[in-house]
């Protein structure tokens, strides 16, 4: 008789990988969706315990984000958590991660089981928070083992699966506990585990290394987006100490929730002086370690130029960052409006309904852009310019100072 422990999302958090291990009793194989490291803090007792077991695992976002030095675009918590692992991880975990596929297809008992960290479609990026007719179709035949959402799924047909155990280190559900699955082939049956543990060896690492104290409010309430507890002022590089760089600053300290730590500037003799009254820390090339000495997670490219402000913010990410969203208190944002991550609005812009921005696109002062407008990655409006309904504007378009764009325009030649 096989029985096979499905754990997904352990995020560093050995006290509950060890719970659900204690819970699950004897198994024949442990199979892991992903997610080895990032949030939580004891990676390497993680790995190690893992490979212990002899689990078959694979490799989950955070594990590739720890290996490359990426942020992760929707959480500055999540982002300091890696740049923390960096300095302390150690090289024969990163060598394990590393050598960790990113898809396993395994046989038990004549059962072919995949496992994969997000989807079908995205093995890494994916979130299946329902089974689809896509899913379903992909699983046919098959037990397909997910992650990443952090919310346990199953469903069971005549001839497939879909499993998703939950999370075993980061709850997201309000059920403060360490999630698995125990599945029976001969048996065909499944059983879920939801096991409280004690979080202390993790919340003591957490405060020894300086990790987001809100991670402790998750821990104890079960819940992960958004986190509870007031946030602390976000720490913002800005790369470029021109006069963009200069209005951004001035963005910056408008604005309540972000503390402005400085510029870097590759400018020759910037280093060490002030623009503005704000310090220049160092180059492009010190980002990294001026991030990590600083606790910065989020970096703003105030660069005018669209075709450069895409390739510096290409190299932004690769420093373990992720690219700061900024919206002036004294602009105006609809709600249903989309911003990517780079997006800077300044004061007196307006942004209407439905409206979708991508990455890297600047905004600026007294802009107008109508609803239903797409604009696409590292475009800039400028000052005074407007944009009318349904229009869509390409990647890398400049729209002229108090220019205006008719509804239902198109601008530019790749479509947003």
């Amino acid at each position: 008789m096989t029985r096979l422990g499905l754990i997904a999302d352990v995020h560093g958090n050995l006290p509950a990988l060890e719970a659900v291990i204690a819970a699950a009793g004897p198994v024949d194989a442990w199979l892991c969706a992903g997610d080895i490291a990032g949030h939580l803090p004891l990676v390497d007792e993680v790995a190690a315990r893992l490979r212990a077991l002899g689990a078959h695992c694979i490799r989950g976002n955070h594990d590739m984000a720890l290996l490359e030095g990426f942020g992760i675009p929707g959480s500055s918590a999540a982002t300091r958590a890696l740049q923390l692992q960096r300095r302390y991880v150690s090289e024969e975990t990163r060598a394990w991660l590393a050598s960790l596929p990113e898809r396993l297809d395994l046989t038990f008992d004549d059962c072919t089981l995949t496992v994969l960290h997000g989807g079908p479609d995205s093995p890494l990026e994916q979130k299946v928070t329902s089974v689809t007719e896509a899913v379903r179709a992909f699983a046919s035949g098959r037990v397909l083992v997910l992650g990443h959402t952090h919310h346990h799924l199953h469903e069971v047909g005549d001839d497939y699966a879909v499993l998703n155990p939950g999370p075993v280190g980061l709850p997201a559900d309000g059920v403060a506990c360490a999630r698995a699955m125990v599945l029976d082939l001969p048996a065909r049956s499944m059983h879920e585990i939801a096991v409280p543990y004690d979080a202390t060896p993790v919340l003591t690492r957490m405060a020894e290394l300086g990790y987001d104290e809100r991670y402790a409010n998750c821990l104890a309430s079960g819940r992960w987006s958004g986190f509870s507890g007031k946030a602390p002022p976000v720490p913002l590089i800005i790369v470029g100490a021109s006069i963009y760089g200069e209005m951004v600053a001035e963005l910056a300290a408008a604005h309540p929730g972000i503390a402005l730590i400085g510029f870097v500037d590759d400018a020759p003799g910037l280093a060490g002086r002030s623009v503005g009254g704000v310090p220049v820390l160092g180059r492009l090339a010190d980002l990294a370690a001026l991030a990590d000495e600083h606790g910065v997670t989020d970096v703003a490219v105030a660069i005018g130029d669209n075709d450069a402000r895409r390739r510096v913010a290409e190299t932004v990410k690769r420093q373990g960052v992720r690219l700061a969203r900024l919206v002036h208190p004294q602009a105006t944002v609809s709600p249903s409006a989309r911003l990517a991550q780079g997006v800077i609005v300044d004061a007196q812009a307006y942004l209407g309904p439905y409206c979708a921005v991508g990455e890297g696109v600047s905004i600026w002062p007294g802009a107008t852009i109508s609803h239903h407008t797409r604009i696409g990655a590292y475009a800039a409006v400028k000052p005074g310019a407007s944009i009318g309904g349904h229009s869509v504007i390409a990647e890398e378009v400049k729209i002229e100072l108090g220019s205006v764009t008719p509804s239902y325009s198109t601008v530019g030649g790749s479509p947003a």
